[in-house]
């Protein structure tokens, strides 16, 4: 099969001139820092190029080309909460722009061309302390990276043609989360296994206005934040429609660390522990299970 040049294409092209093009990672985040403490959430999908630019792209720029109003791009948070482009949105145009792009997501390619990955850290507010709220923010940050990339590699690699393939993250181009994304990428990637480390690129940073699949895993960040602050919240509020339709609809998994754990990995990696000792973070929500089924965090 031609290469097609698309968004996705044309963010490998000059890093990958007479190579194969590798499995794609399109990673955005999501953070909140509440009166509940903060909620950090990194999520993203993972497909191979030809996907992403043939078939995904194409699906989701119909949608926004037959939005009621003039639409450069989704922001899911920006949706919600009809600000933004969305401010003279009423709350049903914004509700079916959500129903239709999730419906891309679910449906418009194959079930196993596409998974997606997400990450959440839960930890207390340290606004008193502004130096020990940033160290606090930064671990959190690390530890969603290096979650991520880990479950790029485990979940990806049936996408991928060949086992030792490379897996190329794409990350959304906000410039809090380049700057600490750059920050911690190396120290993230040097707690994979040293094969596993080899096989992850350095990253790439795209506008999302430009990206669309990076405009997915915005909507994918925002809905397993709201997820997480629904759980940690009381009265608890019911599971939103687009995160039962995603799970439901396309294999998804996310993992979601607290602070008692968060600490007990800054102690392990202190003492230069291996990751494999780790405590395994506690699953969110998985593909084949309920969204709340009994046994995941904080159900």
């Amino acid at each position: 099969m031609s290469r097609i040049i698309g968004p996705v294409s044309l963010a490998l092209l000059s890093a990958y001139v007479g190579r194969e093009f590798p499995v794609v990672t399109v990673i955005s985040s999501y953070f909140d820092d509440s009166r509940h403490g903060g909620i950090y959430v990194m999520a993203g999908y993972i497909g191979n190029v030809e996907m992403w630019d043939r078939v995904f792209t194409p699906a989701w720029q119909e949608v926004l080309d037959a939005a009621p109003h003039p639409l450069t791009e989704f922001k899911a948070s920006d949706c919600r909460q009809r600000k933004g482009e969305f401010t003279n949105w009423t709350r049903e145009e914004c509700d079916d722009l959500t129903k239709a792009l999730v419906a891309v997501i679910v449906e418009a390619c194959p079930y196993e061309w596409l998974v997606g990955v997400a990450n959440a850290i839960v930890f207390p507010r340290y606004h008193h302390v502004p130096i020990v709220g940033k160290q606090i923010h930064d671990l959190g940050v690390l530890f969603a990276l290096r979650l991520t990339l880990a479950d790029s590699l485990e979940i990806g690699t049936p996408l991928a043609t060949h086992d030792n393939d490379e897996f190329q993250p794409i990350f959304d181009n906000q410039p809090k989360f380049v700057r600490r994304i750059v920050e911690h990428f190396e120290q993230a990637k040097g707690h994979l296994s040293p094969e596993a480390a080899a096989r992850v690129s350095y990253p790439i940073f795209r506008d999302s206005k430009k990206t669309p699949p990076i405009q997915a895993a915005d909507l994918l960040a925002y809905e397993t934040f709201k997820e997480v602050r629904s759980r940690i919240e009381a009265p608890r509020r019911p599971v939103s429609k687009a995160l039962e339709k995603l799970v439901e609809g396309r294999f998804h998994r996310a993992d979601c660390v607290d602070w008692h754990l968060l600490k007990e990995y800054r102690e392990r990696m202190k003492a230069g522990e291996p990751q494999s000792q780790f405590t395994p973070a506690p699953l969110l929500y998985y593909s084949d299970r309920p969204i709340r089924d009994v046994g995941l965090w904080a159900v």
